[in-house]
C-alpha cells in the first residue's frame, strides 16, 4: 500500500522558533495514527503544516499527491479536513451551520448548500450523537458539546485525511466512546486519521500506530503495544511513571494486559486496538 502522507527530514518553525526538526515518517490510508508527546513537542504544529496553514521550514512534506518544500505550504484543499483543539468559532452560529461551513469547504465558501450537503451535515451530527444540538448556537454549548460538533464538522466532508487535534479532550465517557467509534469507522472507509492526543490510556482502544515527539524530534514510532512502554514515556515526558502510575493507568512495563482488558470491557470494544 502506498503512503498517503510522507515527511522527509521535515523541519517546522512557529513564532520564529524551530519546533520540529529532521522528522521523517509515512502514514497510510485506513489507519489511525496517534501523535503524542509533551506540551510544546510539535503535535499541533505538525497538524497545522499538514492543513496548509503553516509553511515548511526545511525538508519536504507530501500528502494526497500534493507536496511542499522549504518556504511553501501544503495545499491539498478538500482532500484534508482539520479540526483544531481550540476552534475560534462565531458564538452566534448554530451547530448545523458550523458543520455546513466545514462541509462546503474552502472552495465553496459562498455557495448555497445543496440538499446533499445538508443531509451530510445532519448525518454527521447524528453519528456523533449531537443531532439535538443542530439549532443551538455555539455560545449555548458546553466545551464538550462544541468538541463533538467540531468532530462532526470534520467528518462531514469525508476527506481522505482527517487531522484531529485533541478530539477526546473535554468529553465524558459516553462521548469518548462515540468519538472513538467514529474514528475507527473513518479508518475502515479508507481515510487516514491523524490524531494529536494526551489521552495515552485510550490509545490502545482505537489507534493503530503512534508517533512519539519529544525535544523537537521523533523518538519512536510503531504499533501502540510495542511503543508505549514505561521506559520510553518516562524519557519523553520526564515523569517517573513508576511513582505516578495513575497518570497513565494502562501503561505497564509488561504491557498492561489487565488494564487494557478492563478499558475494553468498559467501552464494550471487541479487542485492544480495535474499536
Amino acid at each position: 500500500m502506498n503512503p498517503v502522507l510522507e515527511a522527509d527530514s521535515l523541519s517546522l518553525a512557529y513564532g520564529g522558533r524551530v519546533v520540529l526538526e529532521g522528522l521523517s515518517f509515512e502514514a497510510y490510508p485506513g489507519e489511525v495514527l496517534a501523535v503524542v508527546g509533551p506540551n510544546g513537542a510539535g503535535k499541533t504544529t505538525l497538524l497545522r503544516a499538514l492543513s496548509g496553514s503553516l509553511e515548511v521550514a526545511g525538508g519536504a512534506l507530501s500528502c494526497c499527491g500534493f507536496s511542499a518544500a522549504a518556504g511553501e505550504r501544503l495545499g491539498a484543499g478538500d482532500r484534508i479536513s482539520y479540526a483544531p483543539a481550540y476552534p475560534d468559532v462565531d458564538p452566534w452560529i448554530s451547530a448545523l451551520d458550523l458543520v455546513l461551513s466545514y462541509r462546503m469547504g474552502p472552495r465553496r465558501p459562498w455557495a448555497r448548500p445543496s440538499r446533499e450537503d445538508v443531509g451530510a451535515a445532519l448525518e454527521s451530527l447524528r453519528r456523533l450523537g449531537a443531532a439535538a444540538l443542530g439549532p443551538r448556537r455555539t455560545s449555548e454549548m458546553s466545551t464538550g458539546e462544541l468538541k463533538m460538533v467540531m468532530l462532526a464538522a470534520a467528518l462531514s466532508r469525508r476527506s481522505d485525511v482527517l487531522l484531529l487535534d485533541e478530539p477526546l479532550a473535554y468529553l465524558d465517557l459516553r462521548n469518548q466512546s462515540i468519538a472513538m467509534s467514529a474514528l475507527r469507522a473513518e479508518a475502515r472507509r479508507g481515510a487516514l486519521v491523524l490524531v494529536a492526543s494526551h489521552e495515552l490510556h485510550l490509545l490502545r482502544l482505537y489507534a493503530d500506530r503512534v508517533l512519539v515527539l519529544s525535544g523537537g524530534r521523533a523518538v519512536a514510532m510503531g504499533r501502540v503495544d510495542s511503543v508505549l512502554s514505561e521506559d520510553l514515556l518516562e524519557r519523553a515526558y520526564g515523569v517517573p511513571l513508576r511513582e505516578e502510575r495513575a497518570l497513565v493507568p494502562s501503561i505497564h512495563r509488561a504491557g498492561g494486559a489487565r488494564e487494557r482488558r478492563s478499558y475494553c470491557n468498559y467501552f464494550r470494544c471487541g479487542a485492544p486496538g480495535r474499536y
